[in-house]
C-alpha cells in the first residue's frame, strides 16, 4: 500500500488486496504474519500524508528541523519524499506524483503535507510546517 501511495500505480493496490484476500482465507496462526497484515489493512483503510520536502541546492542540513519535527510526532501512514530542487526533485516525481511541480519557495527549505494529492499551503517556515503536522496528528488522535 506505501508502494501505492507512492506511486499511484494501481497494480501495487490489487496485489495488496489479492494478498490480504489470500491471507484472510488461509490460517492467520502466525502472530507476526497477523501483526504485518494488520498494519498493512490499517494503512490501507487510512488516509496516508503526503510529506514532500523541497530544499535548494546546497542547503541539505536545513532540512534537519523539519525532519526533526516529523520524528516527534505519530505519523504511521505517511509517505516522505526529500529532494534537491533540480534535478534530484524530477527523478523523484518521476516515481511519486506528489513531488512534481513543488519547489523551494524564495531559496528556503519547503515543505507540503498533502492527502490523495492535495497539498496545504507550502510551508517555508518550520513554525507553519510544525502546525501543519500537530493538525494532522490530532484528527489522528481525534479519529483513533
Amino acid at each position: 500500500m506505501r508502494l501505492y501511495t507512492l506511486t499511484l500505480d494501481d497494480s501495487y493496490r490489487k496485489r495488496y488486496e489479492r494478498g490480504l484476500a489470500a491471507f484472510l482465507g488461509g490460517n492467520a496462526s502466525n502472530a507476526l504474519a497477523l501483526s504485518e497484515m494488520m498494519m498493512a489493512l490499517d494503512f490501507y483503510l487510512d488516509l496516508p500524508k503526503e510529506i514532500v520536502i523541497v530544499f535548494p541546492e546546497g542547503k541539505r542540513a536545513d532540512v534537519d528541523p523539519f525532519l526533526a519535527e516529523i520524528r516527534k510526532h505519530f505519523l504511521p501512514h505517511r509517505i516522505l519524499v526529500v529532494a534537491e530542487e533540480g534535478e534530484d526533485l524530477k527523478r523523484h516525481a518521476e516515481v511519486v506524483p506528489v513531488a512534481a511541480g513543488k519547489k523551494a519557495i524564495d531559496g528556503k527549505v519547503t515543505a507540503y503535507v498533502c492527502e490523495k494529492n492535495v497539498c496545504k499551503l507550502p510551508a517555508v517556515d518550520a513554525d507553519t510546517f510544525f502546525r501543519q503536522l500537530g493538525r494532522v496528528e490530532k484528527l489522528i488522535r481525534k479519529e483513533g
